[in-house]
């Protein structure tokens, strides 16, 4: 569905809105045009899937007794907010980031719009990640998906 979703700057940082430029120059709406719809639960299922396959080939979350882990796809969010929390970011900021409802009564009934795009901002900048990622750049693997509604595996038998 549509939504404000608001940008780490580490993202834009490694190219994420050349990307969606590019998605827009091909009058493309979907985000990732690669994933397969689902009919009952849209793109979800697949980035979920692929999500699950990821990180069972990192051994994240692993520690359960049966190695099948309690990490999915939702955990991303459980772990920003505590990153916004740990850094001093007002729960109305950490819920207008994560997309939840409004929480507390007062800013149910009282509050009105969204919040400043700096304040969102400033507040995302103080979650932080250490990841490495590339800038992105429109590759042939990338046309290839585009095209086909798939990646294309490069991985060898």
């Amino acid at each position: 569905s549509k939504r404000f979703v608001p940008l780490h700057p580490r993202l834009i940082d490694c190219g994420f809105l050349c990307y969606v430029k590019l998605l827009r120059g091909e009058a493309r709406t979907d985000l990732f045009p690669c994933l397969p719809n689902a009919e009952r639960d849209g793109k979800g299922k697949a980035a979920g899937r692929d999500f699950q396959k990821f990180r069972r080939e990192l051994a994240v979350g692993a520690a359960k007794g049966d190695g099948r882990g309690t990490k999915v796809f939702h955990s991303f969010r459980a772990t920003l907010t505590t990153s916004l929390q740990n850094a001093g970011v007002a729960q109305e900021v950490r819920e207008a980031i994560t997309g939840h409802a409004k929480a507390g009564v007062h800013a149910r009934v009282y509050s009105q719009g969204a919040l400043p795009t700096t304040m969102v901002r400033d507040a995302l900048t103080s979650a932080c990640f250490e990841f490495s990622h590339p800038t992105w750049a429109d590759t042939s693997a990338y046309r290839y998906a585009r095209a086909n509604g798939r990646a294309h595996s490069t991985r060898r038998a």
